[in-house]
């Protein structure tokens, strides 16, 4: 109690332990929204009588809402004093459709209509807040500290993301009537409801994020120059040209998103348990490597590391090609041990994918545009996501949609991402050479 009591006195007086600890249940708890919703909309929706063709038009309706959501958003943001209110906002409003998502089945035959479009919305507040909370945390968080708190608050984001799937898995294969559990998923919902509102509370703890906005001769709020937003942010030419290097990695991390669980599935002939395994495995080596690479960018900054994740994923791609060989040739234990092995070594260093991307992108966001800038981050990667899997699949039936297709799509993937990562190196050596001339 003793040690408690002087925790609390400390946070009282000390900012930056106390927005370190906030951040982190703030990951914590919005982590906890995803997993429970999003990671189980899929099934959810499956319950309510959804075809493949529904699931894929979901998710593209929610692409589709998400993108038209986040520009506008983005303007607006860079308009308020502190991001926090747009945050705040965004949880009500995932509440909000969260709340009427899960009351759907009501409607019975009608359910997965309403359930379509309602979800798209909650889905589209979630990714505002993602993309806010970027904006928020740059605002809040000096330079100085924001490697710290964001490597405590991605230990807890990691972990959390493989704990509660294999929870709300395991209690949903507790029950096979459909009604049960189409009602499991309603509770799953409702708590994250709760868990939003809790994260409202824990979003007024967090102390800064409060910035000047400018302000015309009558007192009134300036209004967005769309065109000198657009010139500022396209002639910002080191955040140009991070965006361009990001546009690159999202579509060779991407494009495998859907071959990669078919292929582990029909390929290596991984079962629940396997792929679970598989799952935890990933990101445990995800987990155990944070401190290292927190080490690494205090030492070599943030833009270093980034070329790491590229090849980090590049190495997993082996771990597929090399184990289904193995597979077809009858070895069976070898291969699944050597997936396991490539695939956890492979995962070590695609933590700075998570720790390192967002501040890479804080450091070239114009300061003016801040919010925009990264609404624009995110419409991207979610225009990546739209398209990259589909092309990924399109790849691997052009080659013959069988086991050496297969591998010959991710001989291609692999050195893609080696481009990848070779171009994160190069604008790790040109900002640093500029930065040593500038000197």
């Amino acid at each position: 109690m003793e040690k408690l009591k002087s925790l609390k006195e400390e946070l009282k007086t000390n900012t930056k332990k106390n927005n370190l600890y906030m951040f982190a249940i703030d990951g914590i708890l919005i982590t906890v929204i995803q997993q429970l919703v999003w990671s189980n909309v899929n099934l959810f929706a499956e319950l309510l009588g959804a075809t493949a063709e529904q699931l894929s038009f979901m998710t593209f309706l929610n692409q589709i809402v998400t993108v038209a959501i986040l520009f506008p958003m983005g303007i607006v943001s860079d308009r308020v004093k502190n991001k926090r209110i747009i945050l705040n906002g965004a949880l009500i409003t995932l509440m909000g459709f969260y709340f009427f998502a899960a009351l759907t089945p009501i409607f019975g035959e009608y359910a997965l209509y309403i359930f379509i479009p309602i979800i798209s919305f909650g889905a589209a507040g979630r990714q505002l807040y993602l993309s806010t909370w970027n904006a928020f945390f740059k605002d809040a968080t000096p330079e100085s500290d924001r490697n710290d708190t964001m490597a405590v608050r991605t230990r807890f984001t990691l972990i959390l993301g493989v704990i509660i799937p294999l929870i709300t898995g395991f209690i949903l294969s507790t029950t096979d009537q459909d009604a049960t559990k189409v009602m499991i998923h309603q509770c799953y919902i409702i708590t994250a409801i709760f868990t939003a509102l809790l994260l409202i509370f824990v979003l007024k703890k967090i102390r800064g994020g409060d910035v000047e906005v400018k302000v015309d001769a009558s007192g009134k709020k300036e209004k967005i120059d769309l065109k000198d937003a657009f010139y500022t942010i396209t002639h910002n030419k080191p955040y140009m040209f991070f965006m361009m290097c990001l546009f690159l990695f999202y579509v060779s991390w991407q494009i495998d998103w859907t071959i990669w669980y078919y292929g582990r599935v029909h390929y290596l002939e991984l079962n629940e348990f396997m792929l679970s395994l598989s799952n935890v495995a990933g990101t445990f080596g995800q987990f155990i490597a944070i401190g290292f690479w927190k080490k690494v960018n205090e030492k070599k900054g943030v833009r270093f590391g980034a070329m790491f994740g590229a090849y980090g994923l590049a190495f997993a791609s082996i771990s597929i090609i090399v184990s289904t060989m193995m597979y077809e040739a009858g070895h069976t234990t070898l291969a699944y041990v050597a997936f396991m092995v490539i695939w956890f070594l492979g995962n070590l260093p695609q933590t700075v994918n998570t720790l390192n991307l967002p501040l890479c992108l804080m450091e070239v966001v114009d300061p003016k545009y801040s919010a925009l800038c990264i609404s624009l981050f995110t419409i991207l990667t979610t225009f990546t996501n739209a398209i990259m899997p589909t092309i990924g699949v399109w790849i691997y039936n052009a080659f013959g949609g069988d086991a050496d297709a297969f591998r010959t799509t991710y001989t291609i993937i692999f050195f893609l991402r080696l481009a990848t990562g070779t171009l994160w190196m190069y604008r790790w050596r040109k900002m640093r050479n500029e930065e040593k001339t500038a000197a």
